[in-house]
């Protein structure tokens, strides 16, 4: 999945009507950090194995873990990892998928 289509995703999820309003309240405070929900990678040629210059965007482990529990409805995990990364506790990104 790319970094679009997973911001659109979690958009859509938290658009809809049953969303609870501290849920999306709680995803636009984190708008003012884009940068925890991408990263860059340095994509590698398959043929040459050399190292690109035009950088992939990638969703965030961060992302990831919001993307999960919103398609599951589990409002206190998103709650959670929201309020964590404020509190400077936000999932660290360990590599490309």
């Amino acid at each position: 999945m790319t970094f679009l289509e997973a911001m659109d995703e979690l958009g859509r999820l938290v658009a809809a009507p049953d969303t609870p309003p501290e849920v999306s309240d709680a995803l636009l405070s984190l708008v003012e950090h884009p940068r925890k929900f991408v990263w860059l990678v340095k994509s590698v040629s398959p043929t040459a194995g050399a190292l690109d210059d035009s950088p992939i965007l990638q969703p965030s482990d961060l992302l990831v873990k919001l993307l999960g529990a919103a398609r599951a409805l589990d409002w206190p995990q998103v709650l959670a990892l929201v309020r964590g990364c404020h509190e400077g506790f936000c999932p660290k990104n360990e590599g490309a998928r």
